[in-house]
């Protein structure tokens, strides 16, 4: 995976899928309405792409799985870094 973050491109509205699981994931309000995005992850052959929406929680991300190929959201993860890798606290 490569970040691509700060590279501009053509992309996929990813936000009425967000508003959609929204609940579920308990994102926080600022988020949607700012449509915020922390990190953009690229597959190696340029047909993923992994949007990394913040979950209000440190190190916790929805993460949003979007088919370059086919122009649509392919599905979504909960990464919580935090319980992954036994993180635990705010940054120092």
């Amino acid at each position: 995976m490569s970040n691509v973050t700060q590279q501009p491109g053509g992309c996929v509205d990813i936000w009425p899928y967000v508003r959609m699981v929204q609940q579920s994931v308990e994102l926080p309000q600022r988020v949607i309405d700012g449509q915020f995005v922390e990190y953009v992850y690229r597959s190696q052959f340029n047909h993923y792409d992994h949007v990394l929406v913040p979950a209000g929680r440190h190190n916790v991300f929805l993460v949003i799985v979007v088919d370059r190929v086919h122009g649509s959201v392919y599905g979504h993860h909960v990464l919580d870094l935090n319980a992954e890798y036994g993180l635990t606290g705010a940054p120092t």
